[in-house]
């Protein structure tokens, strides 16, 4: 899988954790730079690779992949479809988290990041080969600096497989990085995705993987479109699950592009009313009178202040038009910036279940 690193896997199989904590400091950093210099040789970020034929076997295999719905959310520990998507989606390793700069692509391409990586994964990693490229990308993403995340497929297909009628129209207003995308392809329960984002990178980006999952499933349809969510009407009573993971403010920053909501509306209440109130009038426009709508929103930190921003969509949901039904919990630290502290009010993260009160049934 890691097809450019695979001449050098025995090699990199002799370096050990006990040779490592056993050896003296000069043996160390003498370790540290015979496998630095196996990945400069080789000076590509360690992610798995697909051959085309691989690509549309994995999405099979996510297709087949039982997801049980009665158990809890947090229980999943499946990874299925998130290597393809890793492959597909090179740029989501150039996403700016809270500020930093230390994007993953740039700590694999600076020296002292990269040794800082291996050194972590000789120290603490307790896996037979801790610097195989599977160890080196887990170190990297464990180093401070921004680690941008994807949802998971498999999680996808358990919130779509959980919410959706038989044979599904679901819109995800916040496309990004191919989660949803192959997670829906993945439901035996959605017939069609609708997806938007305005970053013309990764909608380049998703109509590959567009591309293999109906080499794979050719029945399933997808329509992307590269505009931003507060400019995109669909028709009314299209919808039957709206489910997306939207832009946390700027906290993340994906692109520098005009179209992106932060750039657009770079104080936080114009972003509200600008991009969180016309993306949810939208989409209460486009929902079935028994359609739901799915956020995956949390509060952060960022820049010595507390964003609580969960409230504040659920608030402009209900202004709209929306009640707040149903709450799938997450675990609060699944993003820099996210997590507890010295706060007055303590922060929330979940997936958060709405439908569309004032419609007719």
């Amino acid at each position: 899988m890691y097809s450019n690193y695979e001449p050098y896997y025995q090699v990199l199989e002799n370096y050990t954790r006990f040779d490592y904590l056993s050896a003296d400091d000069s043996t160390k950093a003498q370790m540290i730079d015979q496998v630095f210099n196996i990945y400069r040789s080789v000076n590509e970020y360690p992610i798995p690779k697909f051959t085309d034929e691989e690509a549309v076997q994995e999405v099979i295999k996510c297709y087949n992949k039982e997801i049980d719905t009665s158990k809890d959310f947090m229980s999943l520990k499946f990874n299925q479809g998130s290597g393809l998507c890793r492959h597909i989606f090179p740029n989501l390793r150039d996403t700016v988290q809270a500020g930093d700069p230390r994007t993953l692509n740039a700590k694999f391409f600076d020296d002292h990041m990269l040794k800082r990586a291996i050194e972590f994964c000789l120290k603490f990693k307790t896996s037979k080969c801790p610097v195989k490229p599977s160890g080196i990308k887990d170190g990297l993403e464990m180093l401070g600096g921004g680690v941008a995340t994807n949802f998971k497929p498999m999680s996808a297909k358990w919130v779509y497989d959980k919410y959706c009628p038989q044979d599904a129209t679901v819109y995800d207003f916040s496309s990004r990085f191919g989660g949803r995308i192959l997670g829906a392809a993945s439901s035996t329960k959605v017939s069609r995705y609708i997806g938007t984002d305005p970053n013309t990178v990764t909608f380049n980006n998703q109509k590959k993987l567009k591309a293999v999952i109906q080499s794979a499933l050719p029945d399933f349809k997808i329509g992307l479109h590269n505009l931003p969510s507060e400019e995109a009407t669909l028709p009314t009573g299209l919808i039957d699950l709206a489910f997306s993971s939207p832009p946390y403010f700027d906290l993340e920053v994906y692109t520098e592009e005009a179209t992106q909501s932060v750039v657009k509306f770079p104080k936080y209440l114009d972003w509200l009313e600008g991009y969180v109130r016309p993306t949810l009038t939208n989409i209460h426009n486009s929902l079935k009178s028994n359609g739901l709508l799915a956020l995956n929103i949390a509060d952060y930190n960022f820049k010595s202040r507390t964003v609580y921003m969960v409230d504040d969509w659920i608030r402009i949901a209900n202004d709209v038009g929306f009640n707040l039904i149903d709450t799938v919990p997450m675990r609060i630290q699944t993003r820099r910036g996210v997590g507890h502290g010295p706060n007055t009010k303590e922060k929330q993260e979940g997936i958060y279940i709405f439908n569309p009160m004032t419609k007719d049934a």
